[in-house]
C-alpha cells in the first residue's frame, strides 16, 4: 500500500528518554516534531534548547533542532491535531504484583480523544503486555476517528541510542494490515531503516518482552558462571569467550558478561511483565522469574566479595578505618542513568558494614548523587583514589579506561584491592596491577 501520507508533522507523547531521542532524531531528519509531556519542568528544559538526559550526541541534536524550529516542546495535548503521526512513549512502571502499570497510557489516550482526526497513524512504543495496543489504544481511538494503530517496540540501548535509532531494524505490528503497512512506510520514509513485520500488534509487543527476557536470563547465566569461577579461582571471561566459539544453529553460543548487576528501567521490570501476563491465562514464565531473582543477588554478592577480600588483605584494620573509592554509579556505561542501578544496593551493603566510601561518576547529577547518601562524593578520579584501600569499578565509563598506573601507585594505599565490576580488564592489565603490589578481584575474576 502506497499512501498519500508525507508524515511531515509528528507528535511524540511522552518526552522522557525514548521520546527525547526519537524527537531529536526525527526533527534532525527534517520532520516537524512536537514533543508533548505533562511535566512542565521537562518541557522548559527542551525549550531552552537543552537535553534533559545525558546521552551522547543528544544535547547537540536538541540544541540544533530547537533552534531551527524543527523541534518544539509543549504541555498542550491539542497539538496532536496537527500531526500526521503520533508516537506514544509514556512510561509503564512495575506494579507490586509484577504487572504493568498502564495508568500513563490510559491517561494519554483519554487526553487524546478530543483531538484526534481521521487518517492519523498512532504508534505505541511503550513496553506493554500483549493485547495492550489493541485494547487500550485502538479500541477507544477508533470510536472517535478512522485511525491507523500499530505497536513498534523501543529497542534502543543507552549510550548508543542515537545511532541505533538511525540504524537498527524496527519491528512493526499493526492492529490490522493497513495499519502495519502504513507504519512500515513511515519508518522507511523517516529513518530509512529495515522493518520487520510480525503478525499483529500483540506479536510485536511479545517481541519486546522476549528481547529483554533473553538479555536478563543471559546475564543471569553469566553471573552464575562467575560464582562457579570464583569458587574455582579462575577467570570467567576466557571461559565465556571460549564457550562462545561454539556454532549453534544459525549463530554462535552468545553468553554475555557478568557484572555487579542489572539495572535500568526495562530489564528490571519487563521479565516480570512477561510472567504476570503468562499467569493471567493460567500459565507461567519461570525463566523470567528465575533471571530476576538471580540478577537481584548480583550486587549483594559483589559487595560481599569485596568485603571478604578487604578483610583478608587488611585484617588489622577496623572496617571504619578502610576507605573504598568507587568509580561509577550509573547502571549504564557512559551515561548518568541511575534508575534501579545495581551500584545502589551494593553501596548500601558496604556502608552498613561500616566502610568509608568516596564515589565519583562524571555523568551523574546532584540529585542522583543524593540517592547514595551518606557516601562521600568525590569530584575526580584522583579524589576517589586518594588513600583508598580499594578501588572498585562499578561502571565501565570511558573516562576510567586510561587511569595512569603510576598515579594509582601514588594515591592508593599500599596493597590496595582493585575490584572489577564492569571494566573487564584484560590479563595484561591485571598483571600490571599485580606488579604494582595491588590485589585484583572481580565478579568471576
Amino acid at each position: 500500500m502506497k499512501s498519500n501520507h508525507d508524515f511531515k508533522n509528528i507528535a511524540v507523547i511522552g518526552a522522557g528518554y525514548i521520546g527525547a531521542v526519537l524527537s531529536a532524531v526525527l526533527a534532525d531528519k527534517g520532520f516537524n516534531v512536537t514533543a508533548i509531556d505533562i511535566n512542565e519542568s521537562l518541557i522548559k528544559i527542551y525549550n531552552s534548547a537543552n537535553s534533559p538526559f545525558n546521552e551522547p550526541g543528544l544535547q547537540e541534536l536538541i540544541n540544533k533542532t530547537i533552534n531551527n524550529n524543527s523541534l518544539t516542546a509543549s504541555t498542550d495535548i491539542s497539538k496532536i491535531t496537527e500531526a500526521d503521526v503520533i508516537l506514544i512513549t509514556v512510561g509503564t512502571p512495575l506494579k507490586e504484583d509484577g504487572s504493568a502499570d498502564d495508568f500513563a497510557i490510559k491517561s494519554a489516550i483519554s487526553s487524546m480523544l478530543p483531538y484526534i482526526k481521521d487518517d492519523q497513524l498512532i504508534i505505541l512504543k511503550s513496553t506493554v503486555p500483549p493485547s495492550t495496543t489493541q485494547e487500550l489504544v485502538a479500541k477507544p481511538l477508533s470510536k472517535i476517528a478512522k485511525v491507523y494503530v500499530a505497536f513498534c517496540p523501543e529497542r534502543l540501548a543507552e549510550g548508543n541510542a542515537i545511532e541505533e535509532c538511525k540504524n537498527i531494524p524496527v519491528v512493526v505490528g499493526g492492529v490490522d494490515d493497513e495499519s502495519a503497512l502504513l507504519a512500515e512506510e513511515f519508518w522507511t520514509k523517516s529513518l530509512g531503516v529495515e522493518c520487520i513485520r510480525v503478525e499483529n500488534s500483540s506479536a510485536a509487543e511479545l517481541v519486546k518482552l522476549a528481547d529483554n527476557a533473553w538479555i536478563d536470563l543471559n546475564i543471569a547465566l553469566s553471573f552464575e558462571l562467575a560464582k562457579v569461577a570464583d569458587f574455582l579461582e579462575i577467570d570467567v571471561l576466557p571461559v565465556i569467550k571460549a564457550t562462545n566459539s561454539l556454532p549453534k544453529g544459525q549463530h554462535f553460543v552468545n553468553i554475555l558478561l557478568p557484572s555487579i548487576g542489572v539495572g535500568g528501567y526495562c530489564l528490571t521490570k519487563d521479565p516480570w511483565f512477561m510472567n504476570a501476563f503468562a499467569e493471567s491465562f493460567g500459565s507461567s514464565f519461570k525463566t523470567a522469574v528465575t533471571s530476576r531473582i538471580v540478577n537481584q543477588e548480583s550486587p549483594i554478592y559483589s559487595a560481599n566479595r569485596l568485603d571478604e577480600t578487604l578483610s583478608l588483605k587488611f585484617p588489622k584494620l577496623e572496617k571504619n578505618e578502610i576507605q573504598i573509592g568507587i568509580l561509577g554509579l550509573a547502571f549504564k556505561n557512559n551515561t548518568g542513568d541511575c534508575r534501579f542501578t545495581p551500584s545502589l544496593p551494593a553501596i548500601k551493603i558496604l556502608l552498613e558494614l561500616g566502610y568509608s566510601i568516596k564515589a565519583f561518576d562524571p555523568y551523574v547529577n546532584d540529585s542522583d548523587y543524593a540517592l547514595f547518601n551518606p557516601l562521600k562524593r568525590a569530584f575526580s578520579i584522583d579524589e576517589a583514589m586518594d588513600g583508598a584501600h580499594a578501588l572498585a569499578f562499578f561502571a565501565g565509563h570511558k573516562e576510567f579506561e586510561k587511569i595512569d598506573h603510576k598515579r594509582m601507585k601514588e594515591l592508593l594505599a599500599p596493597g590496595a584491592v582493585i575490584f572489577d565490576g564492569r571494566m573487564y580488564f584484560e590479563r595484561k592489565e591485571i598483571e600490571a596491577f599485580l606488579e604494582l603490589g595491588f590485589v585484583f578481584k572481580g565478579v568471576g575474576r
